[in-house]
């Protein structure tokens, strides 16, 4: 994103704000999905350890932007779950993304300068948790 040249010739401008979305919408997906895996965990298994703040605190957002991109046919329509929706083409406005450095998407708002921290604190919940389970699962029996 930093690299964009806005005064690049139309073709490669383009070329380059697609390629930046194309990264976006992957990106989403995947700290969704990662953000995702730490709240069922932290539901399911027998762990003390909580999922931070940072991480829970996200979650309604990148909700939305996920099910946003992974149904873009659909706000492309301007429906949500088959439904007319005036919200829906707000993922297309990527206005606050080359502006403000944030991804918005029908009145949520993810600043980009977060992202690091919400994928730094998913990995080290996850691994303490993991290594928690696992601790659990190999102690000795108690006689």
């Amino acid at each position: 994103l930093d690299d964009f040249d806005p005064t690049a010739p139309g073709p490669h401008a383009r070329q380059a704000v697609f390629e930046i979305v194309g990264d976006i919408e992957l990106a989403v997906v995947a700290l969704s999905r990662a953000v995702d895996m730490a709240i069922k965990l932290s539901e399911l298994a027998p762990i003390s350890t909580s999922v931070p703040t940072s991480v829970t605190s996200t979650v309604v957002t990148l909700t939305k932007l996920r099910n946003a991109y992974e149904h873009i046919e659909d706000r492309a329509q301007g429906q949500v779950r088959m439904q007319p929706d005036p919200q829906a083409l707000t993922i297309f406005d990527w206005t606050s993304l080359f502006q403000d450095k944030a991804i918005t998407y029908a009145g949520s708002r993810l600043e980009l300068k977060d992202v690091p921290t919400i994928l730094l604190d998913t990995r080290t919940f996850l691994k303490e948790a993991a290594a928690e389970a696992k601790a659990t699962v190999q102690a000795p029996p108690t006689i």
